[in-house]
């Protein structure tokens, strides 16, 4: 699985502190309670047109305040509407096939197999469709210790559970062995009080759009090693050198 080689290729090169790696890449889109739902769900989508699933920058778990949740789950259930499934040469195509129906019946069966709650879609195969195509799905009721949450899964599916304080939030983002990426939106006060808690290598506080050649690029736990990109990159192919002056006089 992506997990356990992630941890393999960090065990074998965390020795080594000139390795600048890139392992699991799950992330966590966080919904508080001033979260701002007109702002986050037209965030949600292929960053591409044809791409069924979100790209490094989406969100493979996603934690949304009880007060917000039935809000949240309308809205984006009518996002979910405007993305077509189908064919990259039908015109109006949203959302179009995994690599293989292999890959599609992977994604069918951690749904079927993760004991929550499926809210939208979920219906596989789809009809007039090769079983490659998945419908967008979400969720909920998530178990903690379903593949569906633990592991990144490689399809349009959204995993989603409640909370009711902030300290809960950030406790459910922060459990698990991987860290790349995380969104939080809201009051900015709010937002970034959470974020600061949040144990991942990029929070985008208000922002879905966090890849930035300027920036320094990597995650923490699991996530990788080291950071691409921005002054920091840089730093993964150079060594320290130590000058010591003396005899000067002032």
């Amino acid at each position: 699985s992506t997990r356990r080689f992630g941890a393999r290729v960090v065990e074998r090169f965390r020795p080594d502190s000139s390795a600048a790696l890139r392992a699991l890449d799950e992330s966590t889109r966080l919904v508080p309670k001033t979260g701002q739902i007109d702002f986050d769900v037209p965030k949600f989508g292929p960053r591409r047109p044809g791409s069924p699933v979100d790209g490094h920058a989406g969100a493979d778990r996603f934690l949304v305040h009880a007060s917000k949740v039935d809000a949240f789950v309308d809205a984006l259930e009518r996002r979910i509407a405007a993305l077509p499934v189908g064919h990259g040469f039908d015109d109006g195509t949203m959302i179009g096939p995994l690599i293989n129906p292999a890959a599609a019946a992977k994604v069918d069966a951690r749904v079927r197999a993760s004991g929550g709650r499926t809210l939208v879609g979920g219906a596989w195969p789809l009809p007039g469709l090769r079983d490659a195509f998945y419908p967008p799905t979400i969720v909920g009721d998530v178990p903690l210790d379903s593949a569906l949450w633990v592991d990144e899964t490689f399809g349009p599916v959204v995993p989603l559970r409640t909370f009711e304080t902030d300290a809960e939030a950030v406790a459910l983002a922060n459990d698990g062995p991987a860290g790349l990426a995380a969104y939080c939106c809201g009051d900015l006060a709010h937002a970034w009080a959470v974020a600061e808690r949040l144990e991942f290598g990029i929070v985008g506080v208000n922002e879905g759009g966090v890849s930035n050649p300027a920036m320094p690029f990597g995650g923490v736990k699991e996530s990788g090693l080291g950071r691409e990109g921005g002054a920091h990159g840089i730093d993964e192919y150079l060594e320290d050198k130590y000058l010591c002056l003396g005899g000067m006089r002032f």
